[in-house]
């Protein structure tokens, strides 16, 4: 995952690597496939030679193991230790996990070995300014421009002004006053406009382009940004026109198109053109979608800012956030507004703009933090280690701190009293942040991928609505609990059987007999609700391998439910998903997963959680949300109440809860009954447990993870 996630931002080391593999190449798709066909082949060679681990290295790093990758080529570094590109290899593996220093010094060696590396150069400068340590890095591509010539390498010489000039315009993001550091940015640029020509690197070229405007956005320059916008997308479109005539789009084509959509949604903000700037945010995010979800969405002319009103009614009001590399823009939808209500940077001058640098900088460093605190709190949870992890505990916090940078206080101020449902579009990582959470108990709060999925899944109900009125009350339920643990188990065979005895006409499929098979003849058979207690993942880096865990080896991914029809469901609802792993997407501006793949294919809603939370709050919540939809609740308001109970539940209420399931389920689940009796009488027995007020399910952690999506 990682290495193609580098390979689709650095077209560079796609050449690099089809040199070094002697292939002909420019797609990472074919880097990879050509790596995997090495990898597959070292069966045939001695395991003991440098050969032989480096690519062992290459197998590892490929499947997202970089920690056993960086072991592999250790080994080869043992036989053979002046091989300049396993000690390539390894620095990136380095860097992929973070460990900046260790990256810095092995590029470092590779440099000893072969000075007129240009990728070693690059690379060494990147990882020091990924330290924050800006003028290291600029030191340092000054150093490696000496070494490489426009005339001897012109890829390489405009590549390293290029990434001079990022760092250069990282630096003016840390910094109060960043203009001088943005004009710097544009001068290194402009120096690599000299080589990095349309028809020598059309991808170097479009990359350059894409940078360059960026920072004449951020320095306020729209007629040079549109101009260089403008120059951007012509050539793209000759690109793409190109690559459609083989048959083929490229995914680096796919990402330079959506990163020009991004700063042209900046640059008709700053020009005051606020419509088009969310029509463009808009078809920004349905190309992504398409390209991922199939023919589905093809169909579906992205929609005007008229046709996005269609969802709204006198009590919702949609928030849609947009960011860009230069801007977090955010769009608030008000019923019968002449359009948009925009709520971003300012024009770049003076203290406003140090302002709004600053807002956008506690973003990345927000999300930064975020992830790791969380990749931690996944750690200690596989561990199944006893210490909480400081996620969890400052998870209140944190959200506290998101809210006042994404100015959940001022957004709320524009909502009109009469509005109690809101709709939030995120976009990229804000896709995987609890936002509802950060909304008073006044609002009910359901998600959209897209407005055009939320308008094509309304049109979907008008002109075919739901034949079988029973369907609502037919579920099929998918037991697939992954042996979490024994208190895991058996509180996800609790949550089936507390579901599906809630309906006549419910179908139970557990772990045993989940094949991918049956699970894909359940969904063609046409019930309303379908409920699946396994792991469900989404992979950002990778979205076609989003999947449901079924029954060993089988899943089913992105890529299978993307080919069905799922017209006549209601509800989808993953129990224990997680969406909120870490890493960048992708394609880097849309979060492409599961949620949104069951959307594509006409499901009605979907609830899901962000994180895996404890088995009993999973439980209780579920429960008492399938309760609240038999009594004829919206899904989104079911949500809602089911998570409002869960907070305010005290222990005595908790034993009532066990002993009347335990009842309900006396025929049906004997064993499980018993169970709940047992558990009942426990909390009975603790007079602190029951004496005490304090609901213990109240912190965030415990409901947050979940949300609704859909209309």
């Amino acid at each position: 995952d990682e290495l193609f996630d580098l390979l689709q931002q650095d077209q560079a080391l796609v050449e690099q690597l089809a040199d070094q593999l002697q292939i002909d190449a420019t797609d990472p798709q074919a880097i990879i496939q050509e790596l995997i066909n090495k990898a597959s082949a070292m069966n045939q060679i001695e395991p003991d030679t440098a050969d032989g681990w480096f690519n062992l290295g290459v197998q590892q790093q490929t499947a997202g193991d970089a920690e056993a990758a960086i072991g592999s080529y250790d080994r080869s570094l043992e036989l053979d230790p002046h091989a300049s590109a396993v000690w390539s290899n390894r620095g990136v593996a380095l860097a992929d996990l973070g460990r900046y220093e260790e990256a810095i010094a092995t590029f470092e060696r590779v440099l000893q070995i072969e000075p007129t590396s240009h990728w070693a150069w690059n690379n060494r400068g990147q990882a020091l300014a990924e330290l924050g340590r800006f003028e290291d890095a600029i030191a340092s591509f000054n150093e490696g421009l000496k070494y490489i010539q426009p005339t001897a390498q012109p890829e390489g010489w405009g590549q390293l002004h290029r990434a001079k000039g990022n760092a250069y315009y990282d630096q003016g993001r840390m910094a109060l006053y960043p203009h001088n550091y943005w004009r710097k940015a544009i001068s290194e640029y402009e120096l690599a406009l000299n080589t990095l020509t349309p028809s020598a690197s059309p991808l170097g070229y479009l990359q350059l382009l894409q940078d360059l405007m960026r920072a004449a956005l951020s320095l306020g320059q729209i007629e040079r940004s549109r101009s260089l916008g403008e120059q951007g997308s012509e050539l793209l479109q000759r690109l793409i026109e190109q690559e459609q005539q083989s048959g083929i789009l490229g995914i680096p084509l796919l990402i330079q198109s959506i990163g020009f959509h991004q700063l042209m949604v900046d640059l008709a903000v700053q020009s005051g053109q606020l419509s088009q700037a969310l029509e463009l945010a808009e078809k920004g995010k349905n190309a992504c979608f398409s390209w991922f979800l199939g023919d589905w969405l093809d169909r579906e002319t992205s929609p005007t800012w008229d046709e996005m009103q269609q969802l709204l009614n006198p009590s919702t009001a949609i928030i849609y956030w947009h960011l860009s590399p230069a801007a977090l823009t955010t769009f608030i939808l008000k019923p019968d507004a002449p359009q948009p209500i925009v709520q971003s940077a300012p024009p770049p001058s003076g203290e406003e703009l140090a302002i709004a640098v600053q807002r956008l900088r506690e973003l990345d460093n927000w999300v930064q933090d975020w992830n790791q605190q969380y990749e931690e709190y996944r750690q200690l949870e596989q561990q199944q280690e006893g210490a909480t992890p400081r996620w969890r505990d400052n998870l209140v916090e944190k959200l506290n701190n998101l809210a006042i940078i994404l100015n959940i206080p001022e957004l709320i101020s524009e909502i009109p009293a009469f509005v109690n449902n809101l709709i939030l579009i995120p976009h990229r990582d804000l896709h995987r942040l609890p936002l509802h959470a950060l909304f008073p108990e006044r609002f009910t709060v359901s998600y959209l991928p897209s407005a055009q999925i939320g308008l094509t899944l309304k049109r979907l109900r008008q002109i075919s609505p739901p034949s079988d009125p029973q369907r609502a009350t037919r579920l099929v339920c998918v037991e697939c609990p992954h042996r979490e643990g024994e208190e895991a188990l058996l509180y996800t065979q609790i949550e089936a059987a507390g579901v599906t005895q809630m309906f006549e006409n419910a179908t139970r499929i557990d772990d045993a007999i989940a094949t991918k098979e049956r699970i894909l003849t359940a969904l063609a058979s046409g019930y309303g609700i379908f409920h699946y207690t396994g792991k469900a993942s989404d992979r950002p880096k990778i979205p076609s391998q989003s999947a449901l865990a079924l029954a060993y080896p089988d899943q089913l991914t992105l890529e299978d439910i993307s080919r069905l029809y799922l017209n006549s469901y209601q509800l989808v609802y993953l129990s224990a998903s997680e969406i909120a792993v870490t890493g960048k997407s992708a394609i880097a501006t849309e979060s492409v997963g599961l949620v949104s793949a069951f959307l594509s294919r006409g499901v009605t809603n979907v609830t899901s959680s962000l994180w895996r939370v404890e088995a009993i709050s999973r439980t209780l919540l579920t429960i008492e949300f399938y309760r609240l939809i038999k009594e004829g609740i919206a899904p989104a308001d079911a949500l809602k109440q089911a998570q409002q109970w869960l907070r305010a539940l005290t222990y005595s209420e908790l034993a009532q809860w066990y002993q009347n399931l335990a009842t309900q389920l006396a025929d049906e689940a004997p064993s499980i009954s018993e169970y709940l009796r047992t558990q009942a009488n426990l909390l009975q027995e603790d007079t602190a447990k029951m004496s005490s007020s304090q609901p213990p399910f109240a912190h965030p952690y415990h409901w947050a993870a979940f949300t609704i999506a859909g209309i």
